[in-house]
């Protein structure tokens, strides 16, 4: 898991696909934020219009394709689901590979 927030013009190092950390492609999922919004009854579309993005966009992004922004991750964090700690809501399902 990367804890390190050092944010840069490219958005979270957190929200950010890291290869060859032990998971497969590098590729992260954040599958607590996604059973988050499924609990809350937050459709992926609603949550792309809330970000701002397609919902295809959106799904890419939990699912670890693409990245999440630092305004999508502060938005998600602070106005979304502010009731969550920010490490748990982005923890990488793969870290446990490492």
């Amino acid at each position: 898991m990367v804890v390190n927030l050092n944010i840069g013009e490219k958005g979270c190092k957190k929200c950010r696909m890291v290869a060859g950390k032990g998971n497969q492609g590098g590729k992260k999922m954040y599958t607590n934020l996604k059973n988050l919004l499924k609990q809350k009854k937050i459709s992926m579309k609603d949550y792309a219009e809330f970000i701002n993005v397609s919902e295809k966009t959106a799904r890419n992004k939990i699912d670890g394709v693409t990245e999440f922004s630092l305004k999508e991750y502060l938005r998600t964090c602070k106005l979304l689901l502010p009731e969550y700690n920010r490490d748990f809501l982005f923890e990488d399902d793969n870290s446990d590979d490492q």
